[in-house]
């Protein structure tokens, strides 16, 4: 009979091919290593919510990813940063904090949030969303123009005045090229009276704008999406997404049209 052996877990096999994870005295996963890949450090405010992860390559760097809560509990913020938190097996730097962002509505370095509970050191956005009202257009970059104003467009549904308590309304994402942060590309959101996003107007890597209008049908389902994407120095083209459904709401068939040339069906199922 082969003898039961322990390995530690420096164990160069266990480093190779082994799954390991450690917890708090919450158990909470606070240390993750999967095969092949260095180890991810996970700190978690007092509330459960991970704040801060590190990978091995963000270690070299000494960088932290941080994922920021509003008061809700939504991600609100995303980034990089280069707090240095006592992280170890037994050290939990947040468990006495609630760390959340409060929406300030102001011109900052948090595209419009404060912080409650914690310092950010030197960050870097990558991602930001903002909820229940659209104060955020005209600061931080996003424009309150005719790029991302709500246009009635007729076939794709209607806005339903201002209350979209609970929805999200803004999105914005920094952009880089060969890893170097060249802006933020961003959009607005705008439901019907039943909150289903009927239009997303932004700009695009290009420089240009993008504006998606979405038609629904009673159950929910979408029944037409408009796609009009443009560029400096280069004609609009716009997309459009027609769908049809069975009785039981079961998609009939896709069709997709390219500017004004022929429609062309994707999709024909018959059930």
């Amino acid at each position: 009979m082969t003898a039961v052996q322990s390995y530690a877990e420096s164990h160069p096999v266990l480093q190779k091919y082994a799954y390991i994870y450690h917890y708090d005295k919450y158990n909470r996963c606070i240390y993750k290593k999967l095969p092949g890949c260095d180890s991810v450090y996970t700190i978690y405010d007092a509330a459960d919510r991970p704040v801060f992860t590190q990978d091995g390559e963000q270690r070299k760097r000494n960088e932290w990813f941080f994922s920021i809560p509003d008061g809700f509990g939504r991600v609100v913020l995303s980034g990089i940063c280069k707090n240095q938190p006592a992280y170890g097996a037994e050290s939990t730097p947040l468990d006495t904090v609630v760390v959340k962002a409060v929406w300030a509505n102001e011109e900052n370095p948090l595209k419009g949030y404060r912080l409650e509970g914690i310092t950010l050191s030197s960050p870097t956005v990558l991602s930001v969303s903002y909820y229940d009202s659209y104060d955020f257009l005209g600061k931080n970059g996003i424009p309150d123009d005719a790029t991302t104003a709500y246009c009635e467009t007729a076939g794709y549904g209607k806005r339903y005045g201002d209350d979209c308590k609970g929805q999200q309304t803004g999105i914005l994402t920094a952009r880089f090229t060969d890893r170097e942060y060249t802006g933020f590309i961003y959009s607005a959101l705008y439901y019907d009276d039943r909150y289903r996003v009927i239009q997303r107007k932004g700009n695009n890597g290009q420089n240009g704008t993008e504006s998606v209008y979405t038609a629904y049908n009673f159950e929910g389902s979408p029944t037409k999406e408009k796609h009009v994407h443009s560029a400096p120095g280069q004609a609009p083209v716009t997309e459009v997404h027609t769908y049809t459904y069975d009785l039981a709401n079961r998609l009939l068939k896709s069709v997709y049209q390219l500017n004004d040339k022929d429609s062309i069906t994707l999709v024909d199922n018959i059930y």
